[in-house]
């Protein structure tokens, strides 16, 4: 039969010591030198209290999970190990818009996106001009913006575009809503006339 082993709750490692020193006056070791000793110690009183100690080899489904867990954190060697980037609403926006580049530049091609979703790694940079440029090629600082929906807001020729396109969409769906219009008078008089002979 095996007897069961009771730990105790505090390591005692010898606070009660006294020391003097040469002019006999009295030096104590107390409490203040325990614990700056053992903030560096494994041994504190929380590990003392557990039932048993943590095992030394981990199983291999542990170690499994662990490396799946950690190989989900960056995207992989080939991509030198990118973090999963930071999604803030800024971030979001801003990922959402390079998606749909393609309808805000109609005389460039852009591949179709592989999927509907947002990337999950991404890193975000800031263009940061060479002092060696001449101040004409440089972005003046009252025109740069912090997010790229900030600049595209801005710009003369989006807004153009923009412009241009809505105006297009509304003529459209005023010639659509006349129409239709004309249509449901078409279908009311000729019941009209039904009902009345």
């Amino acid at each position: 039969m095996s007897k069961k082993i009771q730990l105790s709750a505090e390591l005692d490692v010898g606070s009660s010591m006294e020391t003097y020193d040469v002019l006999s006056s009295k030096v104590d070791l107390g409490r203040n030198l325990t614990d700056k000793m053992m903030t560096k110690s494994i041994l504190d009183s929380n590990y003392i209290k557990k039932n048993e100690v943590p095992p030394y080899e981990v199983s291999k489904r542990q170690e499994k999970l662990c490396r799946r867990e950690e190989r989900g954190k960056t995207k992989g060697k080939e991509w030198f190990n990118m973090k999963l980037g930071e999604m803030s609403e800024e971030a979001k926006n801003d990922l959402l818009l390079i998606k749909m580049r393609a309808g805000l530049h109609k005389d460039r091609f852009y591949k179709q996106n592989d999927s509907d979703e947002l990337p999950k790694f991404f890193q975000m940079g800031k263009v940061v001009d060479d002092h060696v440029d001449f101040y004409s090629d440089r972005v003046p600082k009252k025109q740069q913006k912090r997010t790229i929906l900030e600049e595209l807001v801005e710009d003369a020729k989006v807004k153009k575009f923009a412009k241009k396109h809505y105006s297009a969409i509304q003529t459209r769906e005023e010639h659509r809503r006349k129409k239709l219009s004309q249509i449901f008078k078409n279908k009311k008089q000729s019941k009209n006339k039904k009902y009345q002979k």
